[in-house]
């Protein structure tokens, strides 16, 4: 196996004969931007496969916290060559699982690299499970704007990583697939290892998708604790409302310029007093039998 480390395309052209790769292939390893998939040629096969890394403490929340990396493979008969186009995935874990093969056959090589990329998949998901955890115990543990935006920025950046992190993981079984099949030597021990490597990106699949109806349902029940405290404060405002609005409109009727029971005597005060504070104590206590206030 050889492996060309992150660089300009002058390396991999000086390296690679371009011009003996398909069109396609050549594409797939000059192209910016693609997706997961294998492509078969008459006298090679080119896989693009992506490599993750979780990162552990970001200054800002907005920053990413999972960085990929594309790895291009491309498979001969007796030989695979792959292409890196950054330093995030190190092939020196597939170096050191490919010596300990017994029988290192392109097959298995291509089987480490597969497996060990779906390994860093469980490490990312994992990473972002627990950021999701820590959104879980923070969800009814604090109140006020700058909480409120605080949370909904951690949660949307979660989201997007776990909808990037899943785009790379829905094609790994079509590409494992496909690989298992183009295997000149398909023994019985590959076949257990491509088993053993559909059955990981089925996990790594179905756990993305626990992650994101999890990270889905973060949302649903902080806009619903949002409602929740709208609605508790719209109801203390209006019972405080309806308990001053009983002095207030006794402080009206008694501010009338016209004569009323008691007027211009002690005995006025009292009956002032009265309807003052009875109706509000009364209406204040209603209120607070019903948890309004």
């Amino acid at each position: 196996m050889m492996s060309l480390p992150p660089g300009a395309n002058e390396p991999v052209e000086s390296v690679v004969d371009l011009g003996s790769v398909a069109r396609i292939a050549r594409e797939t390893i000059t192209a910016p931007h693609e997706r997961a998939k294998v492509t078969h040629h008459h006298d090679h096969h080119t896989f693009t496969v992506y490599g993750v890394t979780a990162i552990d403490e970001t200054s800002d929340p907005l920053d990413p916290t999972i960085q990929r990396s594309r790895i291009i493979g491309i498979q001969y008969a007796r030989a695979i060559l792959t292409i890196r186009l950054d330093h995030t995935f190190g092939m020196d874990e597939v170096r050191d699982r490919c010596r300990m093969l017994d029988e290192p056959v392109v097959g298995m090589v291509v089987h480490t690299l597969l497996d060990t990329a779906v390994d860093g998949y469980f490490d990312s998901l994992e990473a972002l499970d627990e950021r999701l955890e820590l959104l879980e115990d923070d969800l009814f543990g604090g109140t006020g704007t700058a909480f409120v935006d605080d949370f909904q920025v951690r949660a949307y950046q979660a989201r997007k990583e776990i909808v990037a992190l899943r785009r790379l993981v829905l094609p790994m079984r079509d590409v494992a697939n496909s690989m298992w099949r183009i295997q000149p030597d398909r023994s019985a021990e590959l076949e257990a290892n491509f088993n053993d490597l559909n059955e990981h990106v089925l996990r790594v699949s179905e756990w993305t998708e626990s992650l994101r109806d999890m990270v889905s349902t973060l949302f649903e029940t902080h806009l619903s604790l949002q409602d929740q405290r709208l609605n508790t404060t719209m109801r203390k405002l209006a019972g405080w409302a309806a308990v001053i609005s009983i002095p207030t409109m006794v402080t009206g009727f008694f501010g009338m310029n016209v004569p009323y029971w008691g007027f211009g005597r002690p005995a006025g005060v009292g009956v002032a007093m009265f309807f003052f504070v009875v109706p509000a104590l009364t209406v204040y206590l209603v209120m607070r039998r019903l948890k309004w206030l």
